[in-house]
């Protein structure tokens, strides 16, 4: 019936949708494949890989719709319902809000589908991470642009450093220190 994975219970008919929890969301050796387990009818939890629609990337504890089209040989993810509760998370006022769990990022695209920047969670600090994917043309606002933490560091990878103002350019520092 299933020639992606034989393994694949015999009760799931063609033309089934279902509900599942995605049980892990990297296959061995096929990207976009997702395990998935699920109720069977007769009560025993049921599990096989499922490959996502373009655009679902579903974690392990997600649940998600799935469907085994009447043509189709592969059981079809076909949108993420929710994630299951991993905790409780008190209720906020503070208006809408994006929550990603760990290792997702949120990522924002151009009209012809190319990434152009994401936030991702900074492998070396735990806190966010603002990447642009693509050469920004820079940061353009009215008003002031003011930067505050702890340490402020400016690198650049190949070529030189420019500051320009229409003003003054003042440093102030305990030490100011020129090359």
């Amino acid at each position: 019936m299933n020639v992606f994975d034989p393994a694949m219970p015999a009760d799931l008919a063609e033309g089934q949708s279902l509900v599942a929890t995605v049980l892990d969301a990297r296959h061995p050796t096929m990207e976009g494949r997702f395990r998935l387990g699920w109720e069977g009818a007769d009560g025993p939890t049921r599990e096989g890989w499922a490959i996502g629609l373009r655009g679902v990337a579903p974690l392990p504890r997600y649940r998600v719709h799935a469907a085994l089209p009447e043509n189709g040989a592969e059981l079809v993810i076909t949108g993420i319902l929710d994630r299951v509760a991993t905790e409780d998370r008190p209720a906020t006022d503070a208006g809408p809000s994006l929550s990603v769990a760990a290792g997702e990022a949120l990522r924002i695209t151009g009209p012809d589908g190319q990434p152009w920047l994401e936030i991702v969670e900074d492998p070396e600090g735990g806190g966010p991470r603002l990447r642009f994917l693509v050469p920004a043309e820079g940061v353009d606002l009215p008003g002031v642009l003011r930067l505050a933490a702890d340490a402020v560091e400016i690198a650049a990878r190949s070529g030189e450093i420019r500051m320009s103002a229409h003003g003054d350019v003042r440093v102030k520092g305990e030490i100011v220190r020129l090359n």
